[in-house]
């Protein structure tokens, strides 16, 4: 009976597969495009998740969070424009009645 590998057998049998297979082979490339993920993973004592599906997921995750985001800032944008928007509202009334006032004051001397 053969003791179960640790992470550092696992890796390199992981690396050997990769050498293998190769450039030429379908997995070879691919293999070494994950091989990053899979290490962090293992190092991590997470289960490698590397299915089309669970790519897919995430990708739909990363969207919807994305989109989330995007509308809480175009919601705060909206909030800071109207209260620039009512800001300059009042500083333009008042200009305007400071304008009014020495009219006035004009005409009464």
């Amino acid at each position: 009976m053969s003791r179960p590998l640790d992470k550092a057998g696992e890796l390199a049998i992981l690396d050997s597969a990769i050498r293998q297979l190769g450039e030429d082979s379908y997995l070879g490339p691919w293999l070494a495009q994950v091989r990053a993920e899979v290490e962090n993973c293992i190092r991590s004592d997470y289960f490698p998740e590397l299915t089309l599906g669970g790519a897919e997921q995430k990708s739909f995750d990363t969207i919807a969070r994305a989109q989330t985001r995007a509308g809480e800032i175009i919601e705060q944008a909206k909030a800071n424009a109207a209260r620039i928007e009512a800001s300059a509202v009042r500083y333009q009334a008042e200009i305007c009645e400071n304008i009014r006032q020495a009219l006035r004051d004009l005409n009464n001397h």
